[in-house]
């Protein structure tokens, strides 16, 4: 298949579950930094519903989403190699 190996991310997931319904997961990446995901596990809403209450979620823990990268792990490592 021609694969190429770019690297090695190294992380460590710890992921908890708020209210029976979020995953919030923390990524600790290796040179890198700490990232944070949010996932619904359990709809119960109509889809537009379950995005208001996500987003009232965020408000409740103050997190800004006007910041939110879209950047995945190996765009950061290109990024690192070019520092090297």
């Amino acid at each position: 298949m021609n694969f190429k190996k770019m690297g090695v991310i190294d992380k460590v997931r710890h992921g908890y579950l708020y209210k029976d319904k979020y995953k919030i997961s923390f990524d600790e990446v290796k040179d890198i930094g700490l990232f944070m995901e949010i996932e619904v596990k359990k709809y119960t809403l109509p889809y537009v519903d379950e995005c208001a209450e996500l987003m009232e979620l965020l408000n409740y823990f103050r997190i800004d989403v006007s910041k939110i990268d879209t950047k995945r792990y190996p765009d950061y490592l290109k990024a690192t190699e070019k520092d090297y």
